[in-house]
């Protein structure tokens, strides 16, 4: 999880010589890939599951209440965990980060596999340009039939929910064998 978490980090930050990544925009890169990569290989690139903080959300129902539509702002993402010393040292070794963002410091080009690696590159490729307020707009079209609450945790597996759009475009079909071979994955 957390080689995985740092060399994507280190990779993004190295490309086109963005020398310091915006973490912001780093976990909105991240999230898209790792929906990408459960959409495509049925594997998540950190395993990671994200913290969600919505600052508004406002229901607006029509007078008899037969419609009603939901918006809401994400002012947060962020990973949900804490790395301990030993993964502190890891990740030192590979990437700086600091107020501003993160800086790439080294590579280490074994621990992502050619699949993790198309996922980061084809997001960072569509996605790059767009502004940090853009990113997390769209990553909240994505996940808005998740809010729920204020706060939610977004696991690996919620990526194979939610909706599809011209960059996520898998059918229904596929998407109920990916969970079914995600669940079947997951009985020890």
């Amino acid at each position: 999880m957390i080689k995985q978490l740092t060399q994507a980090l280190s990779y993004i930050s190295s490309k086109d010589n963005v020398n310091i990544l915006n973490t912001e925009k780093a976990v909105c890169l991240l999230f898209l890939a790792d929906r990408l990569s459960m959409r495509l290989y049925n594997q998540s690139i950190t395993n990671l599951s994200y913290l969600i903080m919505v600052t508004d959300k406002t229901e607006n129902k029509n007078e008899d209440n037969t419609e009603y539509s939901i918006q809401t702002k994400v002012s947060e993402i962020m990973w949900n965990f804490r790395p301990n010393s030993v993964e502190e040292e890891y990740m030192d070794k590979y990437i700086k980060r600091s107020d501003t963002g993160i800086e790439s410091i080294d590579y280490d080009n074994t621990i992502l596999t050619t699949n993790q690696l198309e996922c980061i590159n084809k997001v960072y490729e569509f996605f790059n340009n767009a502004s940090n307020e853009l990113l997390l707009s769209y990553v909240m079209s994505l996940i808005e039939d998740f809010i729920k609450e204020l706060a939610i945790i977004f696991l690996p597996e919620d990526f194979l929910e939610g909706k599809n759009d011209t960059f996520f475009n898998q059918t229904e079909e596929e998407l109920v064998e990916l969970r079914t071979k995600y669940k079947e994955s997951l009985v020890i």
